[in-house]
C-alpha cells in the first residue's frame, strides 16, 4: 500500500486545520515510513516540513498546485492512496481520503469573500461525490455535512482532534495575571466581542488580555476599534510559547460563534487551565461538563463570569480537574491510527 499525503497545509499559516494535518501526518509517518508528503514550493511551516521530510513538486501554488501538479504526480502512481487532511484535494483522484473539517462556507457565508465561497461550493460538492472516503472532526460537523451532502452518508466518519505534546518543563511565571484567547482573526472566532467585553471589566486588578493568532488578509487590528493598553496581540506562537501561555493563564476565553471542533479549549484543559466558552453544540460535544458555557455575545454574563473566575478559587479548581480528565480523551496517536485504518480500506485489493 502506497500512501501519499497532500501536504499543502505546510504552505499556510498555522490554525486548527493545519495543526490537525501536521499531527496526524507525523503519527502516520511513525506507522508507515514509506509515506510521501508532497507540497508546493512556498513552504511556510519549515520545521514541520523538515520533520515530515516533505518533498516539493511542481511549479504552481495553492489550489492550482493541487489540481494540476499533484494530480499529474498521482497519475504516474495509479495504485497510490491520497490523504488530503486540509479540506481540499484534487478533483479527479478517487482513491482519496478527504478530511472536511466543517462546512462554514455554507453555514456562515458572511465570513468569506464571494470568490472563496464560489470555489468551495464547486469543489466540495464534486469532491464529496468523487472521493472514496471522508472524515470530519466531530459528530456536529458530520451532521452538518450530511445536511448539505446526504449522498456521503455511507462514506463519512468522525475522527476527533488530539492533544499536542507541548513542552512541560516550563519556568515559573511571575508576571501579571492574564486571560488568554487563541484563534485566527476570523469573524467566526468573535474576537472583537471579547475585546469589547474585556474593556468593560473594572480596570482595578483587571488581568491582562493576551491574544494569540495571525491576522488573515482581511482581518486587521484596526477592525477592533480602540484597544485597551493591557490587551496584547502575541501573533503566531510556537509550541514553547503557546505552552507557557496556556499553563500560566487565569483562564482561556473562547467566544466562537462557530467551530468544527474547537481545539484551543482542549489544549488549554491539558494544562489545567479553566475555559470559558461559547454555548454552542459542538463545544458541548467536545468539552462535556469541563468548561463554563456562556451565551454568545451576552456581554453581561461574560463580564460576570470573568470576574467570578478571578475570585472563585473553588470554581477554578473544579474546572481544572474536570478539564484535565476530559483532555485525556483526545490523542493524536489514536486519531492517526483511525485514519490509517480508513486509508487501508481504500487500498486496492
Amino acid at each position: 500500500m502506497k500512501i501519499i499525503v497532500n501536504a499543502r497545509f505546510l504552505c499556510t499559516r498555522a490554525t486548527g486545520v493545519q495543526r490537525f494535518a501536521f499531527e496526524i501526518s507525523r503519527y502516520l509517518k511513525r506507522l508507515d515510513h514509506s509515506i510521501e508528503f508532497l507540497c508546493p514550493h512556498n513552504i511556510q511551516q519549515d520545521a514541520w516540513a523538515d520533520e515530515l521530510g516533505a518533498k516539493v513538486i511542481g511549479h504552481f501554488q495553492g489550489h492550482l498546485w493541487e489540481q494540476i501538479d499533484l494530480f499529474r504526480y498521482l497519475k504516474r502512481q495509479p495504485n497510490a492512496i491520497l490523504f488530503s487532511p486540509g479540506n481540499t484535494g484534487p478533483l479527479f483522484v478517487k482513491q482519496q481520503l478527504l478530511v472536511l473539517h466543517d462546512v462554514a462556507f455554507l453555514t456562515n457565508p458572511q465570513a468569506f469573500n464571494w470568490k472563496f465561497r464560489l470555489y468551495y461550493r464547486f469543489l466540495i460538492k464534486r469532491l464529496s461525490k468523487n472521493v472514496a472516503k471522508i472524515t470530519t472532526v466531530s459528530d456536529f460537523s458530520r451532521q452538518e455535512i450530511l445536511s448539505f451532502y446526504p449522498h456521503v452518508q455511507e462514506k463519512i466518519h468522525v475522527v476527533y482532534n488530539g492533544i499536542t505534546r507541548f513542552p512541560r518543563n516550563l519556568s515559573q511565571y511571575v508576571g501579571k495575571p492574564y486571560f488568554l484567547v487563541v484563534g485566527s482573526f476570523d469573524p467566526r472566532k468573535n474576537i472583537p466581542f471579547i475585546i469589547e467585553t474585556y474593556r468593560k471589566l473594572p480596570e482595578e486588578n483587571r488581568p491582562r488580555l493576551k491574544i494569540v493568532g495571525g491576522f488573515g488578509k482581511t482581518f486587521k487590528k484596526e477592525n477592533f476599534g480602540t484597544i485597551p493598553s493591557d490587551v496584547e496581540f502575541v501573533g503566531q506562537a510556537g509550541d514553547d510559547t503557546l505552552a507557557r501561555l496556556y499553563s500560566n493563564a487565569t483562564a482561556l476565553l473562547f467566544p466562537s460563534i462557530y467551530e468544527g471542533f474547537g481545539l484551543p479549549p482542549v489544549e488549554a484543559m491539558s494544562f489545567g487551565t479553566p475555559c470559558l466558552v461559547s454555548d454552542i453544540p459542538v463545544l458541548h460535544e467536545v468539552l462535556k461538563d469541563a468548561a463554563l458555557f456562556l451565551p454568545i455575545n451576552n456581554e453581561e454574563l461574560w463580564i460576570d463570569a470573568l470576574i467570578q473566575i478571578q475570585q472563585d478559587k473553588e470554581l477554578r479548581n473544579s474546572l481544572k480537574e474536570r478539564g484535565l480528565l476530559q483532555s485525556q480523551k483526545f490523542s493524536w496517536e489514536v486519531s492517526a491510527n483511525q485514519i490509517y485504518q480508513h486509508l487501508k480500506e481504500i487500498a486496492p485489493q
